[in-house]
Order: structure tokens, then C-alpha cells, then sequence
């Protein structure tokens, strides 16, 4: 799975370097950060181990992101696109584990964090070459680290992108861009003894802005 995804995300890269350019002129780069959240909306599916050092539920990773964002676009229409954001939650804690024998004393789990980084590169298209809207689509890596994962080899799964934006020119050399990613994927956390902590396929929404500098202003 991981192979074919890779190939996927190299014929779009492929493709989108073949698009004639009328001018080398008309190629134009986007470059700057970019500040959002990071927040995953589908659930864990059934396990069969429990960790305390784990969020208990998908919802819980939810943090303020930020990161950078390149964009090259080779016509008016048609570009490149590459977006990383990093995202540290702190969840848990206050969960008080049954003592095992007396005279333990019982105290609450204290709370863990957990860092998350993504990346992902598509392909970029405008259906108006004018036009503030822009749609995308390719492949990325969600990392999922922190003192939460380290114990779990920092499971770090290919997933399929999605997004939208909205471009909005602020001056000559300098826009912002409104937008949201979607990065879907599986997600397997196993201990080496091969317990299954969490599973399920995740869509993680990247809400974000970006502030890029551009090398030809439009």
C-alpha cells in the first residue's frame, strides 16, 4: 500500500512538471508560514489493549498548528504544492488505575503530550485562472510523536490529501490563502508484542492560513 502511494504522488508530480508552459515568466513561486489548527474527526475502531499514555480518543490530539507552505504554480491554472504543519497536544491525566494490592497508594495518571507532524505534497488547480478559488489533491505522512508514541516507534502512515483554499492578495509581492486540508489514512498503533492500541482509518482537517511572499505578483 505504502509503495503504490508513492508511486501515486510521483505521476502527479510528473504530470504536473509536463504542463507546457506558455513563458518561463509565467512560473511563479509562493513561499511563507503558515498558522491553523490540527483537528482529527473520526474515532478509534475496537482494540484490545489499553494505554494511559494514549489519547482516548482521536478528538484529543486536537492543537494549534503551524508550519510553512511552497507553492509553484507553472501556468495560471496548474501548480505545485507543498504544506508541513506541526501540531503538540496535551491530554489525559487524573485517570486513577485500580491499586493491584495493599497498601499501594492509588494516584491519578498524570497527563502526556503528544506531538503530530504532516506533510503533503499536490497538485494545484484554479478552475478560473483569475479566480481566488483553488482545489488540490496527492499524498503526505502524518507523524504521530511525542512522549505519548515513543514507546509505539512514532507510527508515521502515508495518507491521501485533499484541500481547498481561497487566495486573497494583501499587497504587490504578498498574499494570504484561506484554506483546509484533509489527510485520510489508517492508523495501526501496535506494542511489539503485537497488541493492537489504536486502529481505524482518520480524517485529520488542517484549517489554516498562510501568509506567502510571491515571486511574479499577478
Amino acid at each position: 500500500m505504502l509503495r503504490l502511494g508513492w508511486q501515486h504522488l510521483a505521476l502527479l508530480l510528473v504530470a504536473a512538471v509536463a504542463v507546457p508552459v506558455d513563458a518561463a515568466a509565467q512560473a511563479r513561486l509562493e513561499v511563507g508560514p503558515v498558522f491553523g489548527g490540527y483537528i482529527p474527526v473520526a474515532s478509534y475502531g475496537p482494540s484490545n489493549a489499553f494505554s494511559t499514555s494514549l489519547p482516548a480518543k482521536p478528538g484529543d490530539l486536537g492543537a494549534v498548528a503551524w508550519g510553512a507552505e511552497a507553492r509553484l504554480w507553472l501556468t495560471r491554472r496548474i501548480g505545485i504544492g507543498f504544506l508541513g504543519a506541526v501540531a503538540t497536544s496535551r491530554f489525559g491525566g487524573g485517570l486513577v488505575v485500580p491499586c493491584m494490592s495493599p497498601p499501594a497508594v492509588c494516584s491519578p495518571t498524570p497527563p502526556n503530550h503528544a506531538t503530530i507532524a504532516t506533510g503533503a505534497a499536490q497538485v494545484l488547480f484554479r478552475p478560473a485562472a483569475r479566480g481566488p478559488l483553488t482545489v488540490s489533491a496527492g499524498f503526505g505522512l502524518v507523524r504521530h510523536g511525542g512522549d505519548a508514541y515513543e514507546s509505539f516507534n512514532a507510527p508515521t502512515p502515508l495518507a491521501g490529501v485533499c484541500g481547498v483554499g481561497l487566495d486573497l492578495p494583501l499587497a504587490r509581492n504578498l498574499r494570504a490563502a484561506l484554506g483546509v486540508t484533509a489527510l485520510i489514512y489508517g492508523l495501526d498503533v501496535r506494542d511489539w508484542q503485537g497488541m493492537r492500541f489504536e486502529h481505524g482509518t482518520q480524517m485529520d482537517l488542517l484549517p489554516h492560513l498562510s501568509l506567502t511572499w510571491t515571486t511574479h505578483p499577478t
